[in-house]
C-alpha cells in the first residue's frame, strides 16, 4: 500500500485589496482547523495594496480521499467566508462546488486519485483549485486567524452558525445580485432580528443584553414587517425600499451579531 501522503489543496486569491493596518508590513501565517486542516493567508510586504492569498489544504493517502477532501476544503472556505465580515475582512461570496467546476474552478484531485491508485512515485502532489470570490478592497486587518476561530465556533454552535450565514445570504442576494432576489434579501435579513430574539427569550431581553436602542429596532422591524416584501416571493412583485433604508437595515444587522460575538466571548472585529 502506498503510504506516502499527498495533499489536496485549495487557493483563494482576490484582490487587489489594501490593508492599511499593517503600515508595509506583510503577512505569512498558518492556523489549525480541523479534522486535519490547515488554513493559511499570505500578503505580501512592502505595497500599498496586492493580492490576498487563503491556502486550504490536507493530506490524503488513499485514493478515495481524493473527492471527499476536496469537498471538506469547500466546505471550509465556505465557513470562512460567513466569518469573514467580523474578522477584519469584507465579504467574501464562495459558490458551490459543482458552480465552480463548470465555471472558473480547476482542480487535479482526480489525477492525485490515480496517483494513489498507481501508486506511483514518492513526491507530494498538490491539488490547486481556484475559488470565485467577491472581496472589498479594502480590509481592516489580516482576517484569517480570527475567521478560523469563528469558523470552527460555528461547528458546534448552530445559533451562530445560522445568523452569519443569514448575514452572508442577505449581503450576496441584496449587493451582489443586484436585488435580482428582492424577497430573499429581506428574508435572510429578518432571520437575523428573529434569531437573536429567539436566542436571548425575547426581544426585550435581547436588546437589553445586546444594547441595542428600542428606535433601531423599531425601525428594522417596520421596514421589514411588511406584508408586501413578505409575500414578494409568491406575488413577484415588491415595493421599493429607499437604499438608504436597506444600507441602514444591513449596518444594524452586522452591528448586532457582532454584539452577540462579544457576548458569547468570541473574537471580533467591530465594523
Amino acid at each position: 500500500m502506498n503510504e506516502d501522503p499527498k495533499v489536496i489543496r485549495t487557493v483563494l486569491k482576490d484582490g487587489p485589496v489594501l490593508i492599511p493596518s499593517l503600515i508595509g508590513a506583510g503577512v505569512d501565517a498558518s492556523y489549525p482547523l480541523w479534522q486535519g486542516i490547515t488554513a493559511a493567508e499570505f500578503y505580501p510586504s512592502g505595497v500599498q495594496s496586492a493580492f490576498y492569498q487563503i491556502t486550504l489544504e490536507k493530506e490524503v493517502i488513499r485514493s478515495d480521499e481524493a473527492s471527499v477532501v476536496e469537498q471538506e476544503l469547500c466546505q471550509a472556505l465556505k465557513l470562512l467566508a460567513k466569518a469573514w465580515p467580523f474578522s477584519g475582512g469584507s465579504f467574501m461570496q464562495v459558490e458551490t462546488l459543482e458552480e465552480l467546476r463548470g465555471l472558473r474552478f480547476q482542480s487535479n484531485a482526480l489525477e492525485v486519485k490515480a496517483e494513489l491508485l498507481a501508486h506511483e512515485g514518492s513526491n507530494r502532489v498538490v491539488a490547486g483549485a481556484s475559488f470565485v470570490a467577491v472581496i472589498a478592497a479594502t480590509y481592516r486587518n489580516p482576517p484569517l486567524r480570527t475567521a478560523s476561530m469563528l469558523a470552527q465556533a460555528m461547528l458546534s454552535d448552530f445559533v451562530l452558525d445560522k445568523l452569519l450565514e443569514y448575514h452572508q445570504n442577505a449581503w450576496v442576494e441584496c449587493y451582489c445580485y443586484g436585488r435580482s432576489y428582492r424577497a430573499a434579501w429581506f428574508m435572510h435579513l429578518y432571520k437575523i432580528r428573529d434569531g437573536l430574539s429567539k436566542f436571548y427569550n425575547g426581544d426585550a431581553i435581547a436588546k437589553q443584553i445586546l444594547t441595542i436602542p428600542h428606535s433601531d429596532w423599531v425601525f428594522f422591524g417596520s421596514v421589514l414587517n411588511n406584508n408586501d416584501l413578505r409575500h414578494a416571493d409568491i406575488t413577484g412583485m415588491a415595493p421599493a425600499v429607499p437604499s438608504e433604508h436597506v444600507d441602514r437595515l444591513y449596518r444594524l444587522a452586522r452591528s448586532w451579531i457582532c454584539a452577540h460575538l462579544v457576548k458569547q466571548g468570541l473574537p471580533v472585529t467591530l465594523p
